[in-house]
């Protein structure tokens, strides 16, 4: 019952993501010193913890999405082409989607957003790291990556561009039951 009710919760979710794809909208050109949630602090308030860093993260014509897989759970490979098609649909980088490459971690490249399960950080819980080289979405289980790729989408919509500021993002259920 809980893995129909899971799947049932991600179709909802993916339908809903899918729905702004396509939709084109005009740009601002990003301010000399970007922040993850420019003007935004009602995104801030939805995460358990936000730490603004130093410097700033751009999504450029080479980035790809790099999803780190293990042996043990592979769960990271269904995230990995949505995040691009979601890209893509919000036209950043370009209009096609981002390449999708799969490998562990010591291979990925600067520019990359990495995709990867922790399970340290328990169930349902992200962690989304914003360096100047890469940006990291951690997951403690494929739910919790789910909220991370969710947030990473929500920062990049709400900057309205293809660079955020450096920050880490983490977010953990308050309650046993979590729906989007």
């Amino acid at each position: 019952m809980k893995k129909i009710l899971s799947l049932f919760l991600i179709f909802v979710m993916l339908m809903g993501c899918m729905s702004g794809c396509g939709t084109t909208r005009e740009t601002e050109a990003p301010t000399t010193e970007p922040q993850i949630f420019e003007n935004n602090s009602a995104l801030q308030l939805l995460t358990d913890k936000y730490e603004a860093g130093a410097g700033s993260f751009t999504l450029g014509e080479s980035s790809r999405i790099f999803a780190v897989v293990t042996e043990e759970d592979q769960a990271v490979l269904e995230w990995a082409p949505f995040l691009s098609r979601q890209f893509a649909g919000a036209e950043l980088p370009s209009a096609p989607p981002m390449v999708v490459a799969y490998g562990q971690q010591e291979q990925s490249g600067a520019g990359d957003v990495l995709l990867m399960l922790d399970p340290a950080l328990g169930e349902e819980a992200y962690e989304l790291r914003v360096e100047p080289e890469q940006i990291a979405v951690r997951g403690g289980d494929r739910r919790g990556l789910m909220y991370g790729v969710f947030m990473l989408i929500k920062a990049f919509r709400a900057n309205g561009g293809m660079t955020l500021g450096t920050c880490t993002i983490s977010d953990a259920p308050d309650a046993g039951d979590r729906v989007v």
